[in-house]
């Protein structure tokens, strides 16, 4: 198995050359998959990650899970989950399997060969989280933000108008928004904490990096308190 810095979309247009050799296991988000299948084949997709520049790494499993190499078992797995009898539970219940909301009563024994035949849909339920969404929505708002702001200070800059206080704004929200933004990436990938090798990683430190480079944002709020107290609000030109 290995996971993909990649959409979903691409992934199985590059996965048609390898046939039934290779599939996606698991939606991971947006931009992050696994891919499973024979040892052979995944070898190959490594190397064609590597050689057009897309994040990849191998999973250190012994066997394809999620893949067509589980139906070799069927059988035996499903006689031996027939006694699993399920119940149904208070506790609301987001199946990764179908992607959305279900009865545990239905998680019997034919539900569990599914879970580990079928592709994960972790993407969905997660993203299906109203918490989820909302921390999203806020990055949305400070990209906007940052977006807006930039804007603003280059039209003063290019029209040769002072930008003194547009550009601190722009600093503010760069170096503010930018740190949100990748936290909450951070946080929605599970909290990976420092993994080099994770894509997150490299927008994190370069959150910090710009940050850092700014020269951070409460001291740009700071200079645009004293501009404030100094010169009064001006109005926009």
């Amino acid at each position: 198995m290995v996971s993909v810095g990649a959409g979903v979309a691409d992934v199985e247009q590059w996965l048609v050359r390898w046939g039934d050799r290779l599939g996606v296991a698991a939606v991971n988000g947006v931009g992050s998959v696994v891919v499973s299948g024979e040892v052979g084949a995944v070898e190959e997709l490594i190397a064609h990650c590597e050689g057009v520049g897309v994040w990849v790494r191998r999973i250190e499993v012994d066997y394809a899970s999620h893949s067509v190499a589980v139906e070799a078992i069927e059988q035996s797995l499903s006689e031996a989950l027939c006694g699993v009898r399920p119940g149904s539970s208070s506790v609301r219940f987001f199946s990764t399997v179908s992607g959305e909301l279900m009865d545990t009563a239905g998680l019997d024994g034919r539900y569990w060969y599914r879970n580990i035949r079928e592709r994960v849909q972790f993407g969905v339920p997660i993203g299906s989280f109203q918490a989820v969404q909302h921390r999203a929505a806020d990055c949305y708002i400070d990209l906007e933000a940052m977006r807006w702001t930039t804007w603003r200070a280059v039209e003063r800059v290019a029209e040769g108008l002072s930008a003194t206080r547009e550009c601190a704004v722009a600093k503010f929200w760069a170096a503010e928004g930018g740190a949100r933004i990748a936290a909450a990436a951070q946080h929605l990938h599970g909290g990976i904490g420092v993994d080099l090798d994770y894509p997150i990683h490299r927008f994190f430190l370069r959150s910090k990096a710009l940050e850092l480079l700014l020269g951070g944002a409460m001291p740009q709020l700071a200079r645009l308190g004293r501009d404030l107290a100094a010169s009064g609000p001006v109005e926009p030109a």
